[in-house]
């Protein structure tokens, strides 16, 4: 896949960012850089199924903001930085500016951002990937 890859059924995004933590570091920083990449993808995913199921809605769906989408993945008070990932799928091509502004939690507007066909492609693999996993351990099970 071009636009993200699957690893132990996690999807996972290249978003060429490099590294959080130094090789001089110390060992404390090298995991919690480890960790925060880690929470990061998993948030990341759990925004795009949110901007996935929103597209499913119909062709007249509306965007979402960053704070509704994280809202609807459950990001909302987690220590979450849902707005950077939210970024990250923009810069990454899976979520686009539709233009619509709508005010966010603290009053003030925020863009709303739809799927793009590259995000959809992605989900529609990640939904491919783990529909043929689900089907090969029922028949490992039989």
């Amino acid at each position: 896949m071009d636009d993200a890859e699957t690893i132990d059924g996690q999807l996972e995004f290249d978003l060429g960012i490099g590294p959080a933590a130094r090789s001089t570091d110390p060992d404390t920083s090298r995991l919690a850089a480890s960790l925060i990449r880690a929470s990061s993808r998993s948030q990341r995913v759990r925004l795009l199924e949110v901007y996935f199921r929103q597209f499913l809605t119909g062709p007249n769906a509306h965007g979402l903001t960053a704070d509704e989408a994280a809202a609807r993945a459950g990001l909302i008070g987690r220590n979450s930085c849902y707005w950077k990932r939210c970024s990250e799928l923009a810069q990454e091509g899976m979520i686009e500016d539709t233009g619509l502004r709508s005010d966010g939690l603290a009053g003030i507007p925020q863009m709303e951002r739809a799927l793009t066909q590259t995000g959809k492609r992605v989900m529609e693999s990640r939904l491919d990937t783990m529909g043929a996993a689900r089907g090969a351990g029922s028949r490992l099970g039989a």
